[in-house]
């Protein structure tokens, strides 16, 4: 039902990213966008559709993520929100509709990821960063993959400015993460080859999916976490 209201076809392969549209906040999307493409061109005869449901926060980034879209081909792109936040509803139909649930996070303010709770209680396989709270929601090779991150500038030993800058105030928060963000590497063609991976396999995605869902009830389910605050 959720792919006719969006009009997407039956067979196609529907990749979901979910969550806030941000470069600096939450994951620049260049490795993303060169991944499907790369998948897709990979893969002539299937239909690969990237469903962004998200969030900007100004014009300036919409049209920078629009300019992005179009400079690498073949993507298809199909969005839910924007400048207006999408509705609990198109939220809703974007996990329904989709296939893989996908989020490289190249930011260090993400330390949980309720995006992902989201994905795996509605049963989809999890391709994620190996990254900060991602690590406790995302099993490799059980319910998705963990794709290597490497932080550049963060050497053992070694003095970090950028910390020291923001601690003492001469830049903000913002700031701060967006200049960490930019030296955060997520392997792009070992995220290309794990789409390729469930792209190829619908009975890994069913088995991931599965494990997703089980985890959430495991984990994540209103009767657990509530039982957790009371205790």
């Amino acid at each position: 039902i959720s792919r006719i209201k969006l009009e997407i076809p039956k067979d196609s392969l529907v990749i979901l990213s979910l969550g806030r549209l941000s470069f600096n906040s939450k994951y620049h999307p260049l490795p993303l966008y060169r991944s499907i493409a790369k998948l897709t061109a990979k893969r002539p005869n299937l239909d690969v559709i990237l469903l962004e449901c998200g969030s900007f926060y100004n014009d300036n980034i919409k049209t920078n993520y629009d300019n992005l879209i179009k400079s690498i081909k073949p993507l298809k792109v199909i969005r839910l929100g924007g400048i207006k936040p999408a509705t609990e509803k198109e939220k809703i139909d974007a996990l329904n509709a989709s296939d893989i649930f996908l989020s490289p996070s190249d930011n260090i303010q993400e330390t949980f990821g309720i995006s992902v709770i989201e994905a795996m209680a509605a049963s989809l396989p999890c391709i994620v960063s190996d990254w900060n709270g991602y690590k406790d929601h995302v099993k490799n090779n059980e319910n998705g993959f963990r794709i290597s991150t490497t932080q550049l500038n963060n050497l053992e030993n070694q003095i970090d400015n950028i910390d020291i800058d923001y601690r003492i105030g001469k830049i903000n928060y913002d700031y701060m993460i967006g200049i960490k963000s930019m030296s955060t590497v997520v392997d792009e063609d070992e995220m290309t080859k794990k789409l390729l991976d469930l792209a190829d396999n619908p009975k890994l995605r069913e088995e991931m999916g599965r494990n997703s869902r089980k985890r959430w009830e495991d984990y994540f389910s209103w009767n657990i976490v509530s039982k957790k605050y009371r205790e």
